[in-house]
C-alpha cells in the first residue's frame, strides 16, 4: 500500500467497499470480478535442455536491507534507478519488505518515492544481468490510485515484453507512454479503456491493503536480454509517498 493507514477511512471507507462489491458478481457461491481478464503475450517458462530455471528470491535477504546486486546461479543481477523531475527516493526505496503483498506470500522489493506529476517524473528502474537470460517473469503489486495522494503508473521501456493482469486485478493499460484514455476515475486517467497508456488501476480513490490482489500486474520477457527497465511514475495527483512492490524474479540461465 502507498501509506501505512490506521483507519478504514484511509482505504476509501464504506462507499468504496460498496462500489467494489457492485463490481463483483457471484458464481457458484464464489466472488469473481466482472471485468474480463486482460493479457498479452504471456510467456510460458519452458526450460531448454542443459539450462536452469533461476529465482532471485527476496526471502534470502534481510528485511529492511537495500538491494544493489546479487548472484543467482551463474548470473549477477544488479539494480539501478534514476529519478526524474522533482521525484526523490522516500525512506525504504529499494528495500526488502515482508509479505503478504498483493495477496502473495514471501518477501518483496519495494520502490518508494515522492509522487510528482511533472513532465519526465518518476523513477526509472533497471535490472541488469551479467549474461543473457530468457523467460524473465515477476509480479508488481499495489498499483493503485488515491485522490490527492498519488496515481501509480508503470511504463515499460524494454521492447518485446509481455504482460498478464491476474484474475482479481483491476489494472488496465498496455505499458506504453502516457496516461491512456477512458475514465471511470475522477482524474480521468483510469476507466475501462485498456488499449492505450501506461499500466494503471481502473479503481480510483483506493489504497489497497497487502492482502488485496486488485493492483497486481505480471511482466514477462521471452529474451534473450541483459537488462529490463520500466518507469514508475505519478499520473495526475501528487503526494509524498508513492510505492509499489516487486515479487521474486524468475528467469532461465543457459550455458
Amino acid at each position: 500500500v502507498d501509506t501505512d493507514p490506521t483507519s478504514p477511512a484511509e482505504h476509501g471507507g464504506p462507499d468504496l467497499a460498496r462500489r467494489q462489491a457492485l463490481a463483483k458478481i457471484g458464481i457458484g457461491g464464489a466472488l469473481v470480478w466482472s471485468a474480463p481478464l486482460i493479457s498479452a503475450t504471456a510467456h510460458a517458462q519452458t526450460v531448454p535442455s542443459g539450462c536452469f530455471l533461476r529465482t532471485l528470491d527476496w526471502s534470502t535477504f534481510t528485511l529492511g536491507s537495500t538491494f544493489t546486486s546479487t548472484t543467482v546461479g551463474g548470473v549477477t543481477v544488479s539494480l539501478s534507478s534514476t529519478f526524474g523531475t522533482n521525484t526523490t527516493a522516500q525512506t525504504g526505496n529499494r528495500t526488502i519488505v515482508a509479505g503478504p503483498q498483493g495477496g502473495l506470500s514471501g518477501q518483496f522489493l519495494r520502490l518508494n518515492q515522492t509522487a510528482r506529476n511533472n513532465t519526465n517524473n518518476g523513477q526509472t528502474v533497471t535490472f541488469t544481468f551479467s549474461k543473457p537470460i530468457t523467460g524473465l517473469s515477476f509480479t508488481i503489486t499495489d498499483i493503485d490510485n488515491l485522490n490527492n495522494g498519488w496515481s501509480d503508473r508503470i511504463q515499460v521501456n524494454t521492447a518485446g515484453f509481455g504482460y498478464t493482469v491476474p484474475p482479481g486485478s483491476s489494472v488496465i493499460g498496455i505499458g506504453e507512454a502516457g496516461n491512456g484514455t477512458g475514465g471511470d476515475t475522477t482524474d480521468g486517467n483510469g476507466g475501462s479503456n485498456t488499449g492505450t497508456g501506461s499500466f494503471r488501476n481502473s479503481v480510483n480513490s483506493f489504497n489497497f491493503l497487502p492482502a488485496d490482489d486488485d493492483g497486481n500486474l505480471t511482466l514477462t520477457h521471452p529474451g534473450p536480454i541483459t537488462s529490463f527497465s520500466f518507469r514508475f511514475w505519478c499520473g495526475n495527483v501528487q503526494g509524498s509517498n508513492q510505492l509499489i512492490n516487486i515479487s521474486n524474479l524468475r528467469f532461465i540461465e543457459c550455458p
